[in-house]
Protein backbone atom coordinates (compact mmCIF):
# COMPACT_ATOMS: atom_id res chain seq x y z
CA UNK A 1 0.00 0.00 0.00
CA UNK A 2 1.19 3.64 -0.90
CA UNK A 3 -0.09 7.05 0.48
CA UNK A 4 0.15 10.31 -0.99
CA UNK A 5 -0.40 13.34 1.12
CA UNK A 6 -2.65 15.86 -0.98
CA UNK A 7 -1.48 19.58 -1.00
CA UNK A 8 -3.64 21.44 0.33
CA UNK A 9 -4.78 19.18 2.71
CA UNK A 10 -1.75 17.67 3.38
CA UNK A 11 -2.40 17.29 6.74
CA UNK A 12 -6.14 15.92 6.45
CA UNK A 13 -6.30 14.25 3.44
CA UNK A 14 -4.59 11.33 1.48
CA UNK A 15 -4.71 9.38 -1.33
CA UNK A 16 -4.43 5.58 -0.86
CA UNK A 17 -3.12 3.11 -3.08
CA UNK A 18 -3.26 -0.49 -2.99
CA UNK A 19 -2.99 -3.26 -5.45
CA UNK A 20 -7.07 -3.59 -5.76
CA UNK A 21 -8.32 -0.01 -5.41
CA UNK A 22 -7.73 4.20 -5.25
CA UNK A 23 -9.03 5.39 -2.24
CA UNK A 24 -9.03 8.59 -0.09
CA UNK A 25 -8.35 8.58 3.90
CA UNK A 26 -9.13 12.05 5.92
CA UNK A 27 -8.44 12.39 9.02
CA UNK A 28 -11.34 11.64 11.99
CA UNK A 29 -13.41 9.82 9.11
CA UNK A 30 -11.76 5.92 9.78
CA UNK A 31 -11.39 3.60 7.30
CA UNK A 32 -10.50 5.23 3.61
CA UNK A 33 -13.02 5.62 0.98
CA UNK A 34 -13.09 4.29 -2.22
CA UNK A 35 -15.69 4.47 -5.15
CA UNK A 36 -17.57 0.87 -5.40
CA UNK A 37 -20.85 0.60 -7.76
CA UNK A 38 -21.24 -2.83 -7.62
CA UNK A 39 -21.73 -2.83 -3.98
CA UNK A 40 -23.24 -0.84 -0.56
CA UNK A 41 -25.50 1.80 -1.83
CA UNK A 42 -25.26 1.87 -5.43
CA UNK A 43 -26.35 -1.96 -5.69
CA UNK A 44 -28.95 -1.22 -3.36
CA UNK A 45 -30.71 1.12 -4.96
CA UNK A 46 -29.87 -0.62 -8.32
CA UNK A 47 -31.81 -3.92 -6.89
CA UNK A 48 -34.17 -2.05 -4.73
CA UNK A 49 -35.93 1.14 -6.15
CA UNK A 50 -34.91 4.34 -4.46
CA UNK A 51 -34.23 6.25 -7.70
CA UNK A 52 -38.19 7.90 -8.56
CA UNK A 53 -37.89 10.81 -7.65
CA UNK A 54 -34.95 11.16 -9.50
CA UNK A 55 -36.66 9.28 -12.74
CA UNK A 56 -39.24 12.21 -11.96
CA UNK A 57 -37.23 15.38 -12.08
CA UNK A 58 -35.31 13.98 -15.31
CA UNK A 59 -38.78 13.61 -17.14
CA UNK A 60 -37.93 9.82 -17.97
CA UNK A 61 -40.60 7.87 -20.16
CA UNK A 62 -40.70 4.87 -21.44
CA UNK A 63 -38.49 4.34 -23.91
CA UNK A 64 -36.91 7.98 -23.59
CA UNK A 65 -32.90 7.84 -22.65
CA UNK A 66 -32.03 11.35 -22.39
CA UNK A 67 -28.37 12.55 -22.63
CA UNK A 68 -27.27 14.15 -19.26
CA UNK A 69 -24.00 16.12 -18.18
CA UNK A 70 -23.51 15.72 -14.26
CA UNK A 71 -21.84 19.09 -13.48
CA UNK A 72 -20.96 18.11 -9.84
CA UNK A 73 -19.98 14.49 -10.07
CA UNK A 74 -18.44 14.12 -6.88
CA UNK A 75 -18.12 10.18 -5.90
CA UNK A 76 -20.80 9.50 -9.16
CA UNK A 77 -23.71 7.96 -7.12
CA UNK A 78 -26.16 9.75 -8.58
CA UNK A 79 -24.62 9.73 -12.13
CA UNK A 80 -24.35 5.53 -11.87
CA UNK A 81 -27.98 5.69 -10.57
CA UNK A 82 -29.12 7.51 -14.08
CA UNK A 83 -27.24 4.80 -15.85
CA UNK A 84 -29.02 2.67 -14.35
CA UNK A 85 -32.27 4.16 -15.93
CA UNK A 86 -31.09 4.20 -19.38
CA UNK A 87 -29.34 7.59 -19.76
CA UNK A 88 -25.78 8.46 -21.54
CA UNK A 89 -24.29 10.47 -18.41
CA UNK A 90 -20.89 12.45 -18.95
CA UNK A 91 -19.56 13.11 -15.27
CA UNK A 92 -17.81 16.39 -14.74
CA UNK A 93 -15.51 16.53 -11.67
CA UNK A 94 -12.99 19.11 -11.09
CA UNK A 95 -10.86 17.96 -8.29
CA UNK A 96 -7.89 15.88 -9.71
CA UNK A 97 -7.96 13.39 -6.50
CA UNK A 98 -11.88 12.92 -6.78
CA UNK A 99 -11.49 12.20 -10.15
CA UNK A 100 -8.73 9.70 -9.64
CA UNK A 101 -10.59 7.65 -7.21
CA UNK A 102 -14.22 8.10 -9.14
CA UNK A 103 -12.27 6.54 -11.89
CA UNK A 104 -10.58 3.94 -10.03
CA UNK A 105 -14.47 2.95 -9.70
CA UNK A 106 -15.52 3.12 -12.96
CA UNK A 107 -12.49 0.92 -14.49
CA UNK A 108 -13.34 -2.26 -11.85
CA UNK A 109 -17.26 -1.43 -13.10
CA UNK A 110 -16.23 -1.08 -16.81
CA UNK A 111 -18.13 -4.27 -17.89
CA UNK A 112 -21.50 -3.15 -16.61
CA UNK A 113 -24.00 -1.71 -18.75
CA UNK A 114 -24.05 1.36 -16.51
CA UNK A 115 -20.19 1.76 -17.10
CA UNK A 116 -20.86 1.68 -20.51
CA UNK A 117 -22.89 5.01 -20.33
CA UNK A 118 -20.73 6.80 -18.53
CA UNK A 119 -17.68 9.17 -19.53
CA UNK A 120 -15.16 10.67 -16.80
CA UNK A 121 -13.62 14.17 -17.86
CA UNK A 122 -11.95 16.18 -14.78
CA UNK A 123 -12.52 19.49 -15.73
CA UNK A 124 -14.21 23.16 -14.43
CA UNK A 125 -17.80 22.51 -15.03
CA UNK A 126 -18.38 26.28 -15.74
CA UNK A 127 -15.85 26.49 -18.70
CA UNK A 128 -16.88 22.69 -20.05
CA UNK A 129 -20.29 24.02 -20.73
CA UNK A 130 -19.63 27.25 -21.80
CA UNK A 131 -17.41 26.21 -24.41
CA UNK A 132 -19.64 23.03 -25.63
CA UNK A 133 -21.62 24.15 -28.94
CA UNK A 134 -25.33 23.60 -30.10
CA UNK A 135 -24.99 19.99 -31.47
CA UNK A 136 -23.08 19.36 -28.48
CA UNK A 137 -25.37 20.41 -25.93
CA UNK A 138 -27.24 17.83 -22.95
CA UNK A 139 -30.71 17.49 -22.70
CA UNK A 140 -30.68 17.82 -19.09
CA UNK A 141 -27.80 19.63 -16.82
CA UNK A 142 -27.69 17.93 -13.30
CA UNK A 143 -26.51 19.90 -10.26
CA UNK A 144 -25.54 18.64 -7.23
CA UNK A 145 -23.41 21.19 -5.35
CA UNK A 146 -21.72 21.42 -1.96
CA UNK A 147 -22.71 24.13 -0.29
CA UNK A 148 -21.75 26.09 2.95
CA UNK A 149 -21.95 23.40 5.80
CA UNK A 150 -23.94 24.81 8.82
CA UNK A 151 -23.84 22.14 11.08
CA UNK A 152 -22.63 17.98 10.89
CA UNK A 153 -25.84 16.80 11.21
CA UNK A 154 -26.89 18.17 8.07
CA UNK A 155 -24.18 15.71 6.33
CA UNK A 156 -25.63 12.54 5.05
CA UNK A 157 -22.52 10.36 5.98
CA UNK A 158 -18.92 9.25 5.62
CA UNK A 159 -18.41 9.82 2.04
CA UNK A 160 -19.96 13.62 2.24
CA UNK A 161 -17.61 14.79 5.11
CA UNK A 162 -14.67 12.87 2.60
CA UNK A 163 -15.75 14.67 -0.08
CA UNK A 164 -16.48 18.26 1.62
CA UNK A 165 -12.84 17.72 3.28
CA UNK A 166 -11.10 17.24 -0.55
CA UNK A 167 -12.92 19.98 -2.51
CA UNK A 168 -14.28 22.39 -0.05
CA UNK A 169 -17.53 24.47 -0.48
CA UNK A 170 -18.69 25.12 -3.91
CA UNK A 171 -19.18 28.62 -3.78
CA UNK A 172 -19.48 29.39 -7.27
CA UNK A 173 -22.56 26.98 -7.77
CA UNK A 174 -24.56 29.81 -8.67
CA UNK A 175 -22.10 31.04 -11.25
CA UNK A 176 -22.06 27.48 -12.40
CA UNK A 177 -26.49 27.12 -12.55
CA UNK A 178 -26.82 29.99 -15.03
CA UNK A 179 -23.90 28.29 -17.34
CA UNK A 180 -26.22 25.50 -16.92
CA UNK A 181 -29.19 27.00 -17.51
CA UNK A 182 -27.87 28.18 -21.12
CA UNK A 183 -27.08 24.87 -22.04
CA UNK A 184 -29.53 22.38 -21.21
CA UNK A 185 -31.84 22.15 -24.15
CA UNK A 186 -34.86 20.60 -22.25
CA UNK A 187 -33.62 21.14 -18.23
CA UNK A 188 -31.79 21.85 -15.60
CA UNK A 189 -32.46 19.07 -12.34
CA UNK A 190 -30.76 20.72 -8.88
CA UNK A 191 -30.12 18.21 -6.11
CA UNK A 192 -30.67 19.94 -2.65
CA UNK A 193 -31.69 19.48 1.08
CA UNK A 194 -34.72 19.36 1.64
CA UNK A 195 -35.23 22.63 3.93
CA UNK A 196 -32.62 24.29 1.43
CA UNK A 197 -32.92 27.38 -0.59
CA UNK A 198 -33.17 27.61 -3.92
CA UNK A 199 -30.24 27.79 -5.73
CA UNK A 200 -29.46 30.85 -7.89
CA UNK A 201 -32.25 32.13 -5.64
CA UNK A 202 -34.75 31.35 -8.36
CA UNK A 203 -37.82 29.70 -8.12
CA UNK A 204 -38.04 26.40 -9.90
CA UNK A 205 -41.09 25.65 -12.47
CA UNK A 206 -41.25 21.56 -10.62
CA UNK A 207 -40.10 19.87 -7.70
CA UNK A 208 -39.86 16.58 -6.35
CA UNK A 209 -39.65 16.36 -2.47
CA UNK A 210 -38.78 13.37 -0.23
CA UNK A 211 -38.21 12.87 3.38
CA UNK A 212 -34.35 14.29 3.43
CA UNK A 213 -34.04 15.38 -0.50
CA UNK A 214 -35.63 17.74 -2.96
CA UNK A 215 -34.96 18.05 -6.78
CA UNK A 216 -35.74 21.44 -8.37
CA UNK A 217 -36.78 21.52 -11.81
CA UNK A 218 -36.10 24.07 -14.30
CA UNK A 219 -37.69 23.65 -17.68
CA UNK A 220 -35.60 25.32 -20.57
CA UNK A 221 -39.33 25.91 -22.69
CA UNK A 222 -41.02 28.04 -20.10
CA UNK A 223 -40.41 31.51 -19.27
CA UNK A 224 -37.67 31.93 -16.62
CA UNK A 225 -39.66 32.25 -13.33
CA UNK A 226 -39.69 34.42 -10.77
CA UNK A 227 -36.26 35.43 -8.46
CA UNK A 228 -36.82 35.63 -5.23
CA UNK A 229 -36.51 39.30 -3.39
CA UNK A 230 -32.93 39.62 -2.35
Amino acid sequence: MAVWRIPPHSNTVHLVVTDRQLAVQVAGLGSPISVDFQTGRCAYRRHHGGSELLAKALGLRRRRHPYIIDACAGFGQDAWIMAGLGCRVDLLERSPLVAAVLNDGLQRAAATPEAQRLRLYCVDARQHLAELSPEQQPDIVYLDPMYPERNTTALAGKAARALRAVVGDDADADELFVVARRCARHRVVVKRPRHAVYLGNTVPDLHYQGRSTRFDVYLSTSAAPPSLPA
